[in-house]
């Protein structure tokens, strides 16, 4: 399963020109942004009101703000939304959420 995780990744990466990529940065940057902004911002706050640590609620809020590029994109493939414009907004979400791990 590994294996086929990192074989999709890399036609992903295959599939991506640089041209297409500066085209959507401002989605890239401001839809995935606001997505795992959002997102770890409204789970942490859950898991504070459980009376977590705030490092742990913040550890627990990253994990949520984030979802599998491989099988989202395949899924899109296989249902034909990866040339539409919400199928593009949301490759463009996918792609700040690999970008976002680096640093976590």
């Amino acid at each position: 399963a590994e294996f086929g995780v990192v074989m999709m990744l890399f036609v992903v990466g295959l599939e991506l020109e640089p041209r297409m990529l500066w085209d959507m940065r401002h989605k890239l940057i401001g839809l995935g942004g606001l997505q795992v902004s959002l997102t770890t911002i409204v789970v942490m706050g859950i898991a504070l009101a459980f009376d977590l640590q705030w490092t742990s609620a913040l550890a627990i809020g990253l994990i949520f703000s984030l979802s599998s590029t491989a099988i989202v994109l395949q899924t899109f493939n296989e249902k034909g939304l990866n040339k539409t414009d919400g199928g593009r907004s949301s490759f463009s979400v996918l792609l700040f959420q690999d970008i976002a791990v680096i640093p976590m």
